[in-house]
This record gives structure tokens, C-alpha cells and sequence, in this order.
């Protein structure tokens, strides 16, 4: 059998739905010797262990340039099955011909949009019935999406599969405390704080935590907020908020993590936080539990 996967989110500073990628699919690639599997990226790259099994295929385009490229190299290919992580763009081009199957970890778009990048809103509301409608099996990440998708669209549960999200092995070795200070002094950590994790975006809720973490500042003057994750849509508000609420020197945002950072980060965190609005599942929860 010949499995075709969208590998793109994989590799890089990866958020949610990369590391659900880069997980899901080098378990399978670990567990699978027999088939064979033709992994589709925007980059040179292989993030996954080389094997005879599976075929790297770059395609040297962006945007929708990409999806289109990319649909055609799979008429040539042939693939009995497509699997697409991330996106709906191809499972809702694609031919009856290709065997699809896609996994949708969020109705965001369709909940609520107002919280949502707008391009983004308007792609996954233009592709996602067409591609629930072609796929042979839907993936999910939890019940709550699940439901989600009963409701919004009366799909029946027998072509839905929940594949619950896992923390990453990492996050259970052991911390030394050499560790601890070197990330502490990497990213200017102080001795005591609360830790949140995630995109800089409006659905993360953290303009309320910022207001919170006021009122925790009275009680606990010593503490500082430590907001870890990369830039996302709007977060110049975020940034507007800590001078308006007047912690501008109490909030500290170290940017993009890597794993084994972001590990020392949990670890060293007195209080860790996840106020964000709405998930399809939200890792993060379970990696501080780790």
C-alpha cells in the first residue's frame, strides 16, 4: 500500500497541530516497515528518520501554488491514501479517485472567527465540508471536537476516529539542575512565576490573564508572568496590555521554545496557567502534568 502524508508543519518552530504531525507520524513511520510512504513538505528537510520505506517529495512552492503542485504530483503518484494532518485544501480538490483522510483538531473557524486569523476563518470555511464530505475517515483529537462536528454538520460517528493528543517522551526525563540554569539565564527566567504556553493570538485569552495576574501581584509581589510561544494575529494588543495594566516589567515573553527548553520552563514554573477560550483539545495542560 502506497500512504501519502502532508508532512509541512513537522519541521520548524512547531505549535499544536505540528507536534501532533511530527508525533502521529513518526510512530507510524516506527511501527510500519511494509508500506510504503511518500512524505509531502515545503522543504528540504526530512524531520523523520531515513528509511527505505519512505520517500521524501518536495514541493518548491507556497501558498496555494503549493496544494495545487501538490495535487497533481499525487495523480502521477497514485497513492491509495492521503492523509492530511493539518489542512482540507487538497482532501477538498482532490478526485474521487484519491483516498482521503483528514483530521480536524478544531472548529475555531466556525465557532468562533472573531478570534481567529480571518484568512485562516475564511480557507477552513471554503474547504472543510467539501473535504468532510470526500474523506473516507475523519480523525480527532478529543470528544469535544467531536461533538463539535456532530452538531455543526450532523455527521454520523462511525466515520470519525479519536486519536487523542500525547505529550512529548521528553517531557517525563529526568531535569538537572545545571539545566534549570542554564535556561533560566538563556531566557532571563526569574526564580518565581507563573508559566502560560501558546501562540500570541486573541483565542489564547491572555489579555484576561494579565488582568488577573494584577490582582495576583498584590498578594504576591515577588512573582512575575512568563508567556512563552511566537507571535501570532493581534498580538500587538497583547503587548499594548501590559503598559496599560501597568506590568510591563512583571510580564516576560521569552519568545519561541524549543522541546527541551520548554521542558526546563514547566519545571521551573511555580503556578502553571491555561486560560485559552476554546480548544480542540490544548496540549499544553498535559505536558506540565508531565
Amino acid at each position: 500500500m502506497k500512504i501519502a502524508i502532508d508532512i509541512r508543519e513537522a519541521d520548524g518552530e512547531k505549535t499544536g497541530k505540528g507536534y501532533y504531525t511530527y508525533g502521529l507520524v513518526s510512530e507510524i513511520l516506527k511501527q510500519d516497515q511494509e508500506n510504503q510512504y511518500i512524505l509531502y513538505t515545503n522543504s528540504h528537510k526530512n524531520p523523520f528518520l531515513a528509511q527505505q520505506n519512505v520517500k521524501l517529495r518536495t514541493i518548491e512552492a507556497s501558498g496555494f501554488k503549493w496544494h495545487w503542485r501538490t495535487l497533481q504530483d499525487l495523480k502521477v503518484e497514485m497513492p491509495d491514501l492521503y492523509f492530511s494532518p493539518t489542512s482540507f485544501i487538497i482532501p477538498a480538490m482532490a478526485p474521487k479517485s484519491l483516498k482521503t483522510i483528514i483530521t480536524v483538531h478544531d472548529l475555531v473557524a466556525f465557532l468562533f472567527p472573531k478570534n481567529h486569523n480571518k484568512k485562516a476563518v475564511l480557507i477552513e470555511r471554503m474547504t472543510l465540508k467539501m473535504a468532510i464530505k470526500k474523506a473516507s475517515k475523519i480523525f480527532v483529537v478529543s470528544e469535544n471536537t467531536q461533538n463539535d462536528l456532530i452538531q455543526l454538520f450532523a455527521l454520523p460517528q462511525s466515520i470519525m476516529a479519536e486519536i487523542p493528543c500525547a505529550p512529548n517522551d521528553k517531557y517525563r526525563v529526568e531535569i538537572k539542575a545545571n539545566d534549570v540554569e542554564k535556561i533560566k539565564k538563556k531566557f532571563k527566567l526569574p526564580e518565581h512565576y507563573l508559566l502560560a504556553v501558546g501562540t500570541l493570538e486573541p483565542r489564547k485569552n491572555f489579555i484576561n490573564l494579565i488582568k488577573a495576574f494584577v490582582i495576583v501581584k498584590r498578594k504576591f509581589p515577588d512573582y512575575k508572568l512568563v508567556i512563552v510561544g511566537k507571535k501570532g494575529w493581534k498580538h500587538k494588543a497583547i503587548d499594548e496590555a501590559v503598559v496599560e495594566y501597568g506590568v510591563a516589567e512583571d510580564v516576560i515573553f521569552p519568545g519561541y521554545m524549543k522541546d527541551n527548553e520548554l521542558h526546563v520552563a514547566y519545571h521551573a514554573a511555580s503556578v502553571f496557567v491555561f486560560p485559552s477560550l476554546y480548544e480542540g483539545f490544548g496540549i499544553p495542560p498535559l505536558e506540565a502534568m508531565a
